[in-house]
């Protein structure tokens, strides 16, 4: 690509953009996802996540994100008319910071019966502000009589905001993220021809890690601390925000607090290798949640390979420096889990099984059948019928609980199909072979379709 070539190669794009094979849909299949994330203010309805989860021609799940920083930004000239926003919606006159949580609750509700699990904050930087509950009443009462309030009363406003909301995650167990480090809006010309976020932002650098640590403290101290994502746009703070978190992880859940990838501008390879040398050296680099794709556009998923390449390379210079052990079973396992695992585990995603898992169950339930086809053949004793006939319906009612799932694209499937299959897995080799039956060419095949589908199983859970 360069100057000679740029209106060929703009032509080219252009064209392919209006085939069939470019449309959004088929962008998303031909990029392997499973499963996308939206960011959805309280007030929305979430209707077209209805749709899609209606629509049996895709079966990638589309979840929202809970996003509620217009709930928080009290200093905003718009709040009050978002307040009332808010009341409609949610059929809770807000007029007091108490209403107000209880009108976030009651949607936070709604968002987790639509399949929620996880929010999202923009943050100028993570603040904490002592504060006493008497006094953000004021501080509300103030705002909501149409006054103008201090930066002071401000910041103490969204720290009382950011505890309370990050109590409710907690009960939830949704994920929390926190992004800050940005100055936005920095061009006021160009801001008044073409209005917020229109590529005018910058880095800030502010270090924020005292307040950070005093935040998640706030939380902990009562045992209410969820899970926490942490992304700064600062890259100088990597360090610290390698400290911080290792101050409140605990057993809940496997690398609770963790420093996000690199973000927005970092995500380079510079940016990118940076932060995870930081993470590695600072905390444990194997319970890393990988790439983060934020920026809403069809053609980013193109990062998370540009990520994974560089997480190889960087990973196989260490084992080439002699920095990490050559062992491949351990690493095999990082980067699976850096790549896709970790984040599946961490989130709680239940996902939509895939069409090669299905078509493995299936196989897998017609080489049951075939076993216990066999035994009614091979021995008329009337337990041992009764038996394999009880087998046969229960084998039967599963491969139609499976069908059934996989057309209504529910995630209990996952839930279903372990079970079961676990289930006659481990009663066929307890009773059949402790009875001895002659069955072993057909349990042979049985067992290595069970084989890959809980491979793959367990893989998505």
């Amino acid at each position: 690509l360069n100057g000679d070539t740029a209106e060929e190669v703009w032509n080219l794009c252009n064209a392919k953009l209006q085939e069939d094979s470019m449309s959004v849909r088929n962008l998303i299949k031909q990029s392997n996802v499973t499963l996308v994330c939206t960011t959805d203010d309280p007030v929305d309805s979430l209707e077209w996540h209805q749709v899609l989860k209606d629509d049996k021609t895709f079966d990638v799940q589309v979840l929202p994100a809970w996003r509620p920083d217009k709930s928080m930004n009290i200093e905003k000239p718009e709040y009050l008319d978002y307040l009332e926003t808010l009341s409609n919606v949610s059929g809770i006159k807000v007029n007091s910071f108490a209403s107000l949580i209880d009108a976030l609750r009651n949607r936070m509700d709604f968002f987790a019966s639509m399949g929620c699990s996880v929010s999202d904050h923009a943050l100028e930087y993570v603040m904490y502000k002592p504060y006493t509950e008497e006094e953000i009443e004021a501080i509300f009462a103030k705002r909501f009589s149409g006054s103008a309030i201090t930066t002071e009363e401000m910041n103490k406003f969204k720290t009382a905001f950011m505890v309370s909301v990050g109590k409710e995650y907690n009960k939830r167990n949704w994920v929390m993220q926190l992004h800050y480090g940005t100055i936005r809006d920095n061009n006021r010309f160009r801001y008044d021809q073409l209005g917020p976020d229109t590529g005018f932002d910058c880095i800030n650098t502010y270090d924020c890690s005292a307040e950070m640590a005093q935040f998640l403290n706030a939380l902990n101290a009562t045992d209410e601390l969820p899970k926490t994502i942490i992304y700064s746009l600062n890259p100088s703070v990597n360090a610290a925000i390698g400290t911080v978190i290792g101050c409140f992880q605990d057993s809940k859940a496997v690398g609770k607090i963790q420093q996000g990838s690199a973000w927005w501008f970092n995500d380079h390879k510079v940016g990118m290798t940076n932060q995870m040398t930081s993470l590695a050296n600072l905390s444990l680099l194997g319970n890393f949640i990988g790439m983060l794709t934020d920026s809403r556009s069809f053609l980013s998923y193109t990062r998370h390979e540009y990520f994974r390449r560089i997480m190889c390379e960087l990973i196989g210079g260490w084992v080439e420096n002699g920095e990490y052990p050559a062992d491949e079973k351990a690493l095999k396992k990082i980067v699976e889990g850096i790549s896709y695992n970790n984040a599946v585990r961490y989130f709680g995603f239940v996902l939509l099984i895939t069409s090669l898992t299905f078509q493995l169950l299936l196989a897998t339930h017609y080489s049951l059948l075939k076993v216990h086809h066999s035994s009614l053949k091979a021995h008329h004793s009337v337990p041992s019928m009764l038996l394999s006939v009880i087998n046969i319906f229960f084998i039967l009612f599963s491969s139609f609980i499976l069908i059934i799932c996989i057309y209504r694209k529910s995630p209990l499937v996952n839930l279903l199909t372990n079970g079961l299959l676990l289930f006659f897995h481990y009663y066929i080799v307890l009773i059949f072979y402790s009875l001895s039956f002659p069955l072993h060419q057909e349990y042979a095949s049985y067992h290595m379709h069970l084989s890959y589908a809980l491979e793959l199983l367990l893989l998505q859970n």
